[in-house]
């Protein structure tokens, strides 16, 4: 059984990702007076990514999120403009998370590496696909770094709240 993830947890991963998609539209209203308001929102759209792989503890569980997260933007009609891109932009940020999550260092670090990776991951592939002029708009990656790693930290405080009022307790990642 190794690897698998049990109901209880992609009742969770399900539940979280549903709860990510339906609240993104209502953070992208609040950030749109900010001139770079995806980047800036960055922070807590990585945290859920973030927050998975430390909640689940499982190899691909943050994939398997993200790969959630994109089949419902789409099913949702909320995806708008990526269209089938969101598997691309959702997705990569989700491995990147999962490959981070795989080495041995502390939570903390995990948790702010992996959410800067993530938010600079899907930041940059936005980039790529829709900016005809790459060039002038490459500044925008420094501080989608910083904010990623605040929702990392976001994500990591979160979990510590739920691990603390002994809600759901996972084993170590890759059990």
């Amino acid at each position: 059984m190794r690897g698998k993830f049990t109901v209880s947890e992609m009742i969770l991963i399900s539940l979280i990702a549903a709860i990510s998609i339906v609240t993104k539209p209502y953070l992208k209203a609040l950030a749109a007076p900010l001139p770079i308001a995806g980047v800036v929102m960055g922070a807590f759209y990585m945290m859920w990514v973030v927050f998975i792989a430390l909640l689940i503890n499982k190899r691909y569980s943050a994939t398997l999120f993200s790969l959630l997260q994109a089949v419902l933007a789409l099913a949702l009609g909320v995806a708008g403009k990526w269209g089938l891109w969101v598997f691309v932009g959702y997705t990569i940020p989700g491995l990147a998370v999962d490959f981070i999550f795989m080495s041995r260092t502390s939570k903390l670090v995990k948790s702010i590496l992996s959410g800067a990776a993530a938010n600079f991951i899907g930041s940059f592939i936005a980039m790529l696909i829709f900016t005809p002029n790459i060039g002038n708009k490459i500044f925008l990656l420094a501080p989608s770094i910083f904010s990623g790693a605040i929702g990392g930290f976001l994500a990591l405080s979160l979990h510590k709240f739920i691990d603390r009022i002994g809600y759901y307790k996972a084993k170590e990642y890759g059990e």
